[in-house]
């Protein structure tokens, strides 16, 4: 850690740890880095990742929502036409697997003689605007989104995620993954 940092054995160091007060639960990144130049020493630098944190803890509480939800639900990409993902219990409504229904068009995994009102639920949610509506939602859910919604996407707010972290470094794949896994 800080012996390696200041032996240049380690070009940084950096660590997360809990630091709880009587009635708020906090966490802060250490980060240290050697001195640039013929001084010896480093430069350690403290970053409260507590919002970070809460906001993590909120996406997982959505996400297993989402997994274990009793009700089928399906996300799809009306401009697409293709579902995104879903959750198992629409899989198991449909009779295949999560991975087997994402990617696939909409009307593929519904009855045909279902397809009218699986059109016209698109085209609903189309027309008052998924994305918009999504945004909305994150707002809610106190999870910071970057504003304004764009019309095909919604982008999370990375400086609220990591505020220790220059932009150059925010970790995009790891942030994405951890929603998908939990």
């Amino acid at each position: 850690g800080l012996t390696a940092v200041l032996g240049g054995r380690e070009s940084s160091f950096a660590v997360e740890y809990p630091c709880n007060g009587p009635e708020v639960e906090r966490w802060f990144v250490l980060q240290a880095t050697p001195l640039v130049g013929s001084h010896p020493g480093m430069v350690v630098a403290h970053f409260d990742v507590s919002e970070m944190r809460r906001m993590e803890a909120k996406l997982r509480q959505w996400a297993d929502a989402f997994e274990h939800c009793a009700h089928g639900i399906a996300l799809g990409v009306p401009s697409t036409n293709r579902v995104l993902t879903c959750n198992p219990a629409f899989a198991r409504m449909r009779g295949l697997s999560v991975e087997e229904i994402a990617g696939q068009p909409i009307l593929s995994v519904y009855d045909p003689g279902d397809h009218d009102v699986v059109r016209a639920g698109v085209a609903e949610a189309d027309r008052v605007g998924q994305v918009r509506y999504l945004g909305e939602l994150l707002t809610d859910w106190e999870i910071p989104i970057v504003r304004p919604v764009g019309g095909h996407a919604i982008f999370l707010d990375a400086r609220r995620f990591y505020p220790h972290l220059p932009p150059a470094q925010f970790p995009a794949q790891p942030l994405a993954a951890e929603l998908y896994l939990d």
